[in-house]
């Protein structure tokens, strides 16, 4: 199955949750060869990128281990969706899943991947090629490119205005240090915005007024999120309530 053989080492408790979200049943042929794959995968691995990936696999299974009672929560979902609900899961979704979780670099973006997971089980309108293309977006943003995402949600209350002041004081400030800082701030700050504009996730108006030379004052309240960008935010936003 799609996905399976990238789990190599794992524990029985994990290998429990992550066979019935895989929908393999216990004491069938797919669990003997889930347990070949798992037990033997490893040595099909060329010589050249085997430290690598044998680092891959212990992450992995850490990851899963440390998430596992909200695996297990979601496996239990699983286990009632009517059937082709289940098998978008099982067999388009999970697998794709942990292909991310195996891949990824960044351990805060761990819960961002299985606030995902949760949301297609929990969301029965849902379809395989919108799942691939939030996954294939996520997969080539950092944790810190989302968080700038995050600042164009105009749908939810942003009562700081910190990161504009500082902007400011950095225009204002006509210091040579002050005038580099500011060049490494606006030149972080277009790469992101245009990174997240590439992946279609922000609107961003033209300023014309940086023709004359002059610089223009960063104002990010003319940026906004397109309707994928609020619907990529929507999908991997945890349901959890703050004090539940």
């Amino acid at each position: 199955m799609e996905g399976k053989d990238l789990v190599y080492s794992v524990q029985d408790q994990v290998k429990t949750v992550v066979m019935g979200l895989l929908d393999i049943e216990e004491g069938s042929a797919g669990e003997l060869l889930f347990d070949q794959v798992t037990s033997i995968g490893a040595s099909a691995i060329p010589f050249g990128s085997a430290a690598l990936n044998a680092y891959k696999f212990y992450r992995l299974n850490k990851r899963l281990n440390d998430h596992l009672a909200e695996l297990r929560q979601i496996n239990a979902k699983v286990q009632k969706l009517e059937e082709s609900h289940k098998e978008l899961v099982t067999q388009k979704a999970f697998p794709l899943i942990m292909e991310s979780l195996n891949n990824e670099q960044e351990e805060e973006k761990i819960k961002i991947i299985l606030n995902g997971l949760e949301n297609t089980v929990n969301r029965s309108d849902v379809e395989e090629s919108m799942i691939r293309a939030y996954y294939d977006v996520l997969n080539t943003l950092r944790i810190n490119e989302i968080l700038h995402l995050m600042k164009f949600d105009k749908r939810a209350a942003n009562e700081s205005n910190k990161d504009f002041v500082e902007y400011m004081e950095l225009l204002l400030d006509r210091t040579s240090e002050g005038r580099n800082r500011l060049d490494e701030v606006e030149g972080y700050k277009t790469y992101v915005e245009q990174k997240l504009e590439q992946q279609g996730l922000i609107i961003k108006p033209r300023t014309w007024g940086a023709l004359s030379g002059e610089r223009v004052p960063y104002d990010d309240s003319k940026i906004s999120l397109s309707k994928f960008g609020e619907n990529f935010i929507d999908f991997f936003k945890s349901k959890e309530k703050k004090g539940d």
